[in-house]
């Protein structure tokens, strides 16, 4: 017979399917609007930045856009640094912005 048998065509399936894995290792950015004693800032991993263009500015340099961004913000956050963040994620080249409210610090 001719007919290669199942178990000996998928090699390059394989090697597809774990260059594919590897684009999506990165998680997603997390960007919190959180209360400080400052006021209320943009909160990026360790960073903490007080202007919406500083936060625009920090999102561009990163990689992962594919991975989508979250933008956390905590009840007693002003509105329009919520819509800000949402808007600097999808300015930066964010293609999917998810909005979570964090719940109140009791």
């Amino acid at each position: 017979s001719f007919h290669k048998a199942e178990r000996e065509l998928d090699p390059a399936i394989k090697l597809q399917r774990a260059a594919a894995g590897r684009a999506t290792d990165l998680s997603p950015t997390i960007v919190d609007v959180v209360r400080t004693d400052g006021g209320f800032v943009y909160r990026l991993g360790g960073r903490e930045l007080r202007s919406a263009p500083e936060l625009v500015e920090v999102l561009r340099q990163l990689p992962n856009k594919l991975d989508g961004a979250i933008v956390r913000v905590a009840d007693e956050a002003p509105f329009d640094m919520a819509a800000a963040a949402i808007q600097s994620c999808k300015s930066a080249g964010f293609v999917l912005v998810s909005y979570v409210p964090l719940p109140t610090a009791n």
